[in-house]
């Protein structure tokens, strides 16, 4: 239940470490989480430092927009100590007001003064 981390604090996206598969493997689990789950994945490159030599390695990068979908699949399952691993609930941001449409909408309705004159 510990291989697998957040893309970045700001993503959604959670990678899946899997290092040790080959890569025609990891394309192939790609295409079943997809088909299966409609998670859109893709294998991801690494590359580690190992005895100075570079080693290619691939995780599963399951996007930001699956985020829903994977929250749903597997939460309830997660140890509480691996909560901090899985990204935390999308917030509801708050429209911003277009203050020249609100200003628009406010001299249409005459509530607006112009030079000290009612619209």
């Amino acid at each position: 239940m510990d291989d697998g981390s957040l893309k970045s604090k700001q993503s959604k996206g959670v990678i899946l470490n899997t290092h040790n598969f080959a890569i025609k493997e990891i394309e192939t689990l790609c295409l079943i989480l997809n088909d299966k789950f409609k998670l859109q994945c893709k294998p991801r490159k690494q590359k580690h430092l190992v005895n100075n030599e570079t080693c290619i390695y691939y995780q599963i990068y399951i996007s930001g927009h699956s985020y829903d979908i994977l929250r749903k699949l597997i939460f309830d399952y997660l140890l509480p100590e691996m909560y901090y691993k899985f990204p935390k609930p999308r917030s509801i941001k708050k429209k911003k007001t277009n203050t020249i449409a609100q200003k628009v909408t406010e001299v249409c309705k005459g509530s607006l003064k112009l030079d000290g004159n009612q619209l």
